[in-house]
């Protein structure tokens, strides 16, 4: 099966294509192999593509604050609480 990658300035995936799935696939897209593919899923977000393969890639660290200020981005203005979608004021 052929997989195609679609990857960002830094090499980070922003998605795979297949001609089985997908009628449409990026003209940038790049033919990866199937072990690519898994390396890239096994590791989300630890790998980047360096033209040629796959290869390690270590996030910048972020503070506790900005940390808790995306947590709260996510959580607001919607939030689950106790298995219940609820609507948070702003």
């Amino acid at each position: 099966m052929k997989i195609y990658a679609l990857f960002d300035d830094q090499g980070l995936p922003k998605g795979f294509y297949t001609p089985v799935i997908h009628v449409k696939i990026p003209h940038n897209a790049v033919l990866i192999t199937t072990q690519d593919w898994h390396e890239f899923i096994r590791h989300q977000g630890f790998r980047r593509w360096d033209g040629e393969k796959p290869v390690e890639y270590i996030p910048p660290q972020t503070t506790a604050k900005q940390h808790s200020r995306s947590l709260w981005r996510i959580l607001h203005p919607i939030a689950i609480l106790r298995n219940k979608l609820i609507h948070l004021p702003r």
